[in-house]
């Protein structure tokens, strides 16, 4: 029988992965923006980050080693069953009323008319739904973790399902209840 040592982590390579770490918080903390990023040249043109020592954790050294990824805690997979999604409920109206052209004014954030009217659809479409963005701090993602804090719709993600049949419109209210002080975790607004 052969003995294989456990592999030790490496002091140095956990400080390196450390000051990364560190110096990421830094850039949040800043406030820069992805154009400030791209302008100060730490961006790739994919927008990720830089492989640079002491910046990024797929970084390779002067030494011609990498620090890797930050370590995440050893689980075992596939413990818990993968969450069916609920079947989002259809709501008979929404408040405010939707308007073809944006209501900023009661908060929407889209800037452009909507569709549906230019293409012959009813508007507003028959069927509504209603979803809030919110941070669910009770997640468990692994028996073997401890609850995580996750941003999901309904404080659910993935987020809930909608049924939709062809030519049939809905429409989908979208409210941001994330945190705004988020500690750097992310930003706090929906992206599609």
């Amino acid at each position: 029988m052969a003995y294989l040592p456990k592999s030790r982590p490496d002091p140095a390579r956990q400080r390196a992965q450390y000051r990364a770490f560190l110096n990421r918080q830094d850039i949040i903390k800043a406030g820069l923006s992805r154009r400030d990023l791209f302008k100060m040249g730490l961006l790739t043109g994919t927008g990720m980050l830089i492989a640079k020592d002491r910046l990024s954790a797929r970084a390779v050294s002067a030494a011609g080693t990498t620090t890797g990824q930050c370590a995440s805690p050893a689980t075992t997979p596939f413990q818990i069953a993968m969450p069916i999604p609920p079947i989002k409920q259809v709501v008979g109206s929404l408040t405010p009323a939707p308007t073809v052209a944006p209501n900023t004014a009661a908060g929407e954030g889209r800037t452009r008319n909507h569709q549906a009217p230019g293409v012959g659809l009813p508007f507003p479409p028959p069927v509504l739904y209603q979803v809030t963005q919110i941070a669910n701090s009770n997640v468990i993602m692994s028996n073997q973790l401890p609850a995580q804090t996750i941003w999901g719709f309904d404080g659910i993600s993935p987020g809930p399902t909608y049924v939709a049949q062809y030519n049939t419109p809905i429409l989908v209210r979208n409210f941001n209840n994330l945190p705004a002080n988020n500690g750097g975790f992310g930003k706090n607004s929906v992206s599609c």
